[in-house]
């Protein structure tokens, strides 16, 4: 499994908008908010790192985003790749 912390900044006054369309994909979970600074940390999940990138692309298109950028990227492996 690969996770992604983002930093999410939005345009001003678009945070909780932007946060309710991103919390809307599965495999998106928004944590903590810097309501002044219009910005917020969210980690995304999939099983493989192409996936990661499409998501981070689609995050990157929404409506009200300035910009995302890529905090640290992790990868578990699966408990069936650890025995090999």
């Amino acid at each position: 499994m690969n996770y992604s912390a983002v930093l999410v900044l939005c345009e001003p006054g678009r945070l909780a908008d932007v946060r309710r369309l991103a919390e809307a994909f599965p495999w998106f979970e928004a944590h903590r908010e810097d309501v002044p600074n219009h910005r917020f940390i969210g980690v995304i999940e999939s099983d493989d790192t192409d996936a990661q990138v499409e998501r981070f692309r689609i995050l990157q298109t929404l409506d009200g985003v300035r910009d995302l950028s890529l905090i640290e990227h992790r990868f578990d492996p699966s408990p069936d790749e650890d025995e090999s």
